[in-house]
């Protein structure tokens, strides 16, 4: 009866055993393994933003607004920022510092140009950095853009084609400029061709005006003439506005020596 009540107690101590070594196994902590407590954590650098949407409200066409993109380092070793990026130009980014330690809190600086831009704007902002599990982080500003004082340069015609022309000769050509905006509208430059000679009375054009503008053609050699007369002014969105001006000049066309192959 005591050897029957051995073997049964050696019998439990044997289960018992085995269930504690496929339970440590299981765990990771069998031989030759180490506990994951007794592990070094992980080091890595993790940015955590405190918003990654700003809302900049109602602007003025031509307004700039300014925001900051809080952030910190909430990981355990340095976190550093590779690169800024907008999605286009009408956005500024500026950042203090590159390198931040853990805990360390920083800002990033977007300036949003409102010039050109009229009702619902969304624009982004990538920010990459050597956080493995954030390379990329994607940050968006949003806002209304109002527009209520704006120039707007009409054109008529924008074409131009001269026929019946001589070289030595003068040909004129008007063209009507008006501002169909809300505040006058200033040219600034005019670029055109040698052959091509404006004539205007004044430079500034109020609201809801019209200017003549007369285009002289004096063509000076033989042959097709395409160019393009370009007027820079303070219009909205398409502040340079072009004039195409063609012309078929008779007579013979002279070579470029330039142009013949050598032997």
């Amino acid at each position: 009866m005591t050897v029957f009540k051995n073997s049964k107690n050696l019998l439990i101590v044997v289960l018992m055993l085995f269930f504690s070594l496929a339970l440590a196994a299981e765990a990771g902590t069998g031989y030759g393994q180490t506990s994951p407590k007794n592990e070094s954590p992980v080091k890595r650098p993790v940015i955590q933003f405190e918003a990654k949407e700003i809302d900049f409200g109602m602007l003025e066409s031509g307004q700039v607004s300014d925001m900051k993109f809080e952030f910190q380092n909430i990981g355990n070793t340095t976190l550093i920022i590779k690169n800024v990026s907008t999605s286009c130009g009408c956005t500024a980014t500026k950042l203090a510092k590159r390198e931040y330690i853990p805990m360390e809190k920083g800002h990033i600086e977007v300036k949003f140009l409102s010039q050109g831009y009229s009702g619902r704007v969304v624009k982004s902002v990538t920010v990459t950095t050597n956080d493995l599990k954030n390379k990329h982080t994607i940050l968006k500003i949003k806002g209304e853009v109002k527009l209520t004082k704006f120039a707007l340069l009409e054109l008529t015609p924008d074409k131009i084609h001269i026929k019946g022309v001589e070289i030595g000769k003068s040909y004129t050509e008007i063209v009507t400029l008006k501002n169909s905006g809300t505040i006058p509208l200033r040219i600034v430059e005019l670029m055109h061709a040698p052959e091509i000679s404006p004539q205007f009375t004044k430079k500034m054009i109020g609201a809801g005006e019209e200017l003549e503008l007369k285009v002289v053609f004096t063509p000076m050699q033989a042959g097709r003439f395409t160019s393009f007369f370009k007027i820079r002014s303070n219009a909205h969105r398409r502040p340079v506005s072009l004039i195409k001006v063609t012309a078929v000049i008779p007579g013979e066309v002279k070579k470029d020596p330039k142009s013949k192959r050598g032997k």
